[in-house]
């Protein structure tokens, strides 16, 4: 994959999750009652939790994600390095070839 192709995945991350950092934390706020409601099930430590978690919290979660996704787009081919000797290409495969 070439890395025009990973920086357009993170390219295309970015602006997705800073829309998240404008709307979750108000929306999570706002929607924990009627959440409660509709999944009774779910433990109220669950609820809890939701509630609580301030904008700070979830940035920095966000930011995480996103260096590991900077990380992977940098990084790519890096992680690869001698899997093509360890895949066989389609001639081999189809007559049945070993090395």
């Amino acid at each position: 994959m070439c890395p025009a192709v990973t920086f357009g995945l993170l390219a295309a991350w970015a602006p997705h999750d800073v829309a998240e950092l404008a709307a979750v934390p108000g929306w999570q706020r706002r929607s924990v009652s009627a959440l409660r409601e509709r999944f009774p099930g779910v433990p109220e430590a669950v609820w809890r939790r939701l509630g609580s978690v301030d904008t700070r919290e979830f940035a920095v979660v966000v930011g995480m994600m996103g260096a590991i996704a900077a990380a992977a787009s940098v990084g790519e081919g890096t992680h690869r390095r001698g899997v093509p000797e360890q895949v066989p290409d389609r001639t081999e495969v189809l007559s049945g070839a070993r090395r």
